[in-house]
């Protein structure tokens, strides 16, 4: 289990070791014993596969991607019988590949922002505040991409309040120093 949740974090939280985590807790899976820690895996695999596509070659990029894809049919598959629990996870992945392809005009900026903010709505109403931060974080980050960083800094709010209500303070904190502010200033009341 320990195992397991290492790999789960790295992709998470943006580790440069995230895929090869990922790979090494893969073979650990026959032993998990519930759902939660299954669902939580794919969706730091799918995370980590994507991260690892940006500013690498094509060929490389593709196949982290179609890795990504591999998880997302299994989120998608789970959220069709219990979309409660799943529906943010495969909104969050759909927008991180559709951020992916949106260098080669796949996509508009719109229809990637769209999914963000509805992955972020939807894990926030079902109470997944850890998914709705890095909902708001990415989109922040696809939005400083594309040049739109006055969206950024409302997502990176936005993020930085679901991690403030999850008491992630740290993760908030370092947030705000990624925004231009110091340690504990400015804590959003809403």
């Amino acid at each position: 289990r320990e195992y397991l949740g290492d790999g789960n974090f790295g992709g998470l939280y943006r580790r440069p070791d995230a895929v090869s985590r990922v790979d090494d807790a893969r073979p650990f899976l026959v032993a998990n014993t519930g759902m939660f820690l299954l669902a939580e895996f794919h969706l730091a695999a799918a995370l980590a596969f994507t991260d690892a596509a940006r500013g690498t070659a094509a060929d490389v990029a593709l196949g982290h991607v179609a890795r990504a894809k591999e998880s997302l049919a299994l989120l998608e598959a789970w959220a069709a019988k219990s979309p409660v629990n799943f529906r943010h996870r495969v909104l969050l992945v759909r927008a991180e590949i559709l951020a992916l392809s949106h260098n080669q005009s796949t996509a508009s900026v719109a229809d990637v922002i769209r999914l963000y903010e509805e992955a972020g709505e939807t894990a926030r109403r079902g109470g997944f505040l850890l998914h709705e931060g890095i909902a708001y974080e990415r989109a922040a980050d696809f939005c400083e991409q594309v040049g739109l960083p006055r969206f950024a800094r409302t997502l990176l709010d936005d993020a930085i309040y679901a991690f403030e209500r999850l008491a992630a303070h740290p993760k908030a904190d370092l947030l705000r120093r990624r925004r231009g502010e110091g340690m504990h200033e400015a804590h959003l009341e809403r």
